[in-house]
């Protein structure tokens, strides 16, 4: 079952009943015109409503999502129609959720950190989750390599310019804030231990086999930790000591 937000299922809902409204006010004025003619304006408020339309159907019931408002005689009645069984099954949702209690949150790719999900959504819309993950290590590699101007890779690389302790000669991506406080020096040792594991536990296992299976849920928890140390880095300072 499609597991949407309060949110997204008031938006689709929204525009469900809009559809329909248009459809039926189509084949309302073509029946009091006895089909010889059609209404411009009403028309093309049906065709720009359809590709939306059609999405949000097809994530309820593919089945109902074969629409064809284009249809002469047809199409505008089997598309409201269609369009009001998926408002069905969304008023479905919501009362699964009441006696069942909520899904729980969830997390949307597209919200990713841009580094990470930029370089891996073709990747994931292809199939291949692993390698998407892969590609999203990767992107994170060059982002941190660019801001700290170091030239070392992945594990190596986070050890180094996340590090807490200063260093002659070493560039350092610090987080924001009071480095005198134990908050800020357990932020620092976050990202520092974070990014050290992102790597070791994720990275080096797709270098060292070939496309683990991971499931879809498995790659999407990478990915979203990936993200996390993304985010951090982007809020670092560069401090050359």
């Amino acid at each position: 079952m499609v597991q949407w937000m309060q949110e997204q299922r008031d938006w689709a809902r929204e525009r469900l009943e809009r559809f329909v409204a248009a459809c039926e006010r189509y084949d309302q004025d073509q029946k009091a015109r006895r089909y010889d003619g059609f209404d411009e304006g009403l028309y093309n408020e049906m065709i720009r409503q359809e590709p939306t339309t059609k999405r949000i159907i097809a994530e309820l019931d593919p089945n109902l999502a074969d629409i064809n408002v284009r249809n002469y005689l047809a199409g505008a009645s089997t598309a409201a129609g269609n369009a009001h069984a998926a408002l069905a099954i969304l008023s479905d949702l919501d009362e699964v959720e009441r006696h069942l209690g909520p899904t729980g949150p969830i997390v949307s790719a597209d919200d990713l950190h841009q580094w990470i999900w930029g370089p891996a959504a073709s990747f994931w819309d292809a199939g291949r989750c692993a390698v998407a993950v892969d590609q999203a290590a990767k992107s994170l590699t060059a982002h941190i390599q660019k801001k700290s101007g170091s030239s070392l890779v992945d594990r190596e690389l986070a050890a180094e310019v996340f590090s807490a302790k200063e260093t002659a000669g070493r560039t350092r991506l610090w987080l924001p804030g009071d480095r005198s406080t134990s908050t800020w020096r357990s932020r620092q040792d976050g990202l520092h231990l974070l990014s050290q594991g992102a790597y070791a536990g994720i990275r080096n296992v797709v270098v060292h086999s070939h496309e683990p299976q991971w499931s879809e849920q498995e790659a999407l928890e990478y990915l979203a930790v990936l993200s996390t140390v993304a985010r951090w880095t982007d809020e670092t300072e560069v401090l050359n000591c």
